[in-house]
């Protein structure tokens, strides 16, 4: 699906990725359809458990964590996000593809929620309101970054971690410099834990 899209991928292509025949793979998924369920889960559950790791953590240190996993070593291959924008699209006209990703982002809107009302905000801006915003941000820059020439992921990254400090009040002392220098990313816990082993 990464290399052909959704409506080019067949069950034969599914069943020669996985190294099986397609009834084997029939015995697992009845369809297409419900390959994509699955895939959907894995991705959802995968940025969910990263991100979330750091929830009783300072809010700016989850601020950062958070856009390092978006646009640094998250749980999404940066050559994933097409499939993602495919699995947005493809929920248009598919209701229980749809469920899932309403359930994850109210789950993920509720994460960034949590993280504003510990912040001290602009003035006039509640944790609900900046939550959507950031989703919002999240989404946009990571998909203008494929199609915006001027736009990279690097650059991408900068504009959100300041939105995101901006939008909790906490930017004093993080203005990038000239040349848009940024702090260098922090390590996830796994990438720590490797380490330190």
């Amino acid at each position: 699906m990464l290399t052909k899209g959704y409506a080019e991928t067949s069950l034969t292509d599914l069943a020669n990725s996985a190294q099986m025949s397609v009834s084997h793979l029939l015995y697992y998924y009845p369809s297409k359809e419900a390959a994509v369920l699955d895939l959907t889960d894995q991705i959802n559950d995968r940025i969910w458990t990263d991100v979330t790791a750091y929830r009783d953590e300072p809010p700016e240190e989850r601020i950062h964590v958070l856009v390092d996993n978006v646009f640094v070593h998250g749980a999404v291959d940066k050559s994933e996000f097409g499939i993602v924008r495919e699995l947005i699209a493809l929920s248009t006209h598919r209701p229980e593809l749809k469920a899932k990703l309403s359930a994850y982002n109210s789950k993920m809107t509720g994460y960034l929620e949590d993280l504003f009302s510990k912040v001290p905000r602009q003035p006039g801006l509640s944790a609900m309101d900046a939550a959507e915003i950031a989703g919002a941000l999240w989404m946009g820059l990571v998909t203008n970054a494929d199609y915006d020439q001027r736009l990279n992921y690097s650059r991408a990254r900068r504009l959100f971690r300041r939105s995101l400090l901006l939008l909790a009040n906490l930017d004093k002392g993080h203005a990038p410099t000239d040349k848009g220098e940024e702090p260098a990313p922090r390590k996830t816990r796994s990438q720590k834990a490797k380490s330190s082993a």
